[in-house]
């Protein structure tokens, strides 16, 4: 059963929990103005905040509508957060956009010369497993995102004209682990990166290997590895492949306090 919101109780100065079935339901909610507290090894782990909050998300309109309502799920479950905790939302849903080159792109940071509607996070479709090869991405990437900022993993200046684009294995991913990725990636174009890395412990990061699964920074939203995998079918002459694994459902505790870290110090 999921954890919808109704009430926030006050714990004290400086936080309060979720009350009730929400999907955030029973996480402490760091509030504004408080003191962030990270540890040292997630210190690393932090990319350039939005300069203005909210940031508009255009969704595109080749996403059926089961997956445009998941998509405006994910990102009023990250504003339900922000609302209560920064007093402000992360995202204003913005419509629907057709980036019409799509199709031409060899990578994803193709979108960064895009002229696009306006600033904002455009959230697109790989809607073919050639789109989706053609882009670069592994038939075991359920998503990717591109924040057009300097390459520089240190580069932290807050972003004045976001330009981000979130691309969703839409061709791959199945209707049980498509909200978690949208929620996932979404937490990339805010700027938080895994909380753990996959292959060992880069930039002061720990392995995600070396972490039990009840450990916090795994049972995160955010990290760095997951056990998805690629499962292909043979039909005929024809075949099909699609991504199976655990499903994430909403954020959890170091989802939350890394977000605040991340914009609550500018408050």
């Amino acid at each position: 059963m999921k954890r919808a919101l109704t009430a926030v109780l006050a714990i004290g100065l400086g936080a309060a929990v979720f009350a009730g079935c929400d999907e955030l339901g029973g996480l402490r909610v760091p509030t504004a103005g408080t003191a962030c507290q990270l540890s040292k090894d997630q210190e690393a782990t932090l990319f350039a905040p939005f300069a203005k909050l909210p940031v508009k998300l255009f969704i595109d309109p080749g996403f059926d509508s089961s997956r445009k309502r998941d998509i405006r799920r994910a990102a009023e479950q990250w504003n339900r957060f922000s609302q209560f905790s920064l007093h402000a939302k992360f995202f204003e849903l913005a419509g629907e956009y057709s980036v019409a080159k799509i199709d031409q792109y060899y990578g994803g940071r193709d979108f960064c010369g895009e002229p696009v509607k306006d600033d904002g996070v455009y959230v697109l479709a790989g809607a073919t497993l050639e789109r989706w090869a053609r882009l670069g991405y592994s038939n075991v990437t359920a998503g990717v995102t591109s924040r057009c900022v300097s390459s520089d993993r240190f580069f932290t200046t807050p972003i004045e004209h976001p330009h981000v684009a979130v691309y969703l294995n839409d061709a791959e991913v199945g209707d049980d682990l498509f909200f978690g990725v949208a929620l996932h990636e979404l937490g990339h174009a805010l700027g938080l990166d895994h909380t753990c890395a996959r292959n060992g412990g880069s930039y002061g990061m720990p392995a995600c290997s070396e972490l039990p699964p009840t450990h916090p920074y795994m049972k995160a939203v955010m990290r760095g590895d997951n056990d998805y995998r690629s499962i292909t079918i043979n039909h005929g002459k024809s075949s099909y492949s699609y991504i199976v694994g655990t499903a994430m459902e909403h954020l959890e505790q170091n989802d939350l306090d890394r977000a605040y870290c991340l914009y609550g110090r500018r408050q």
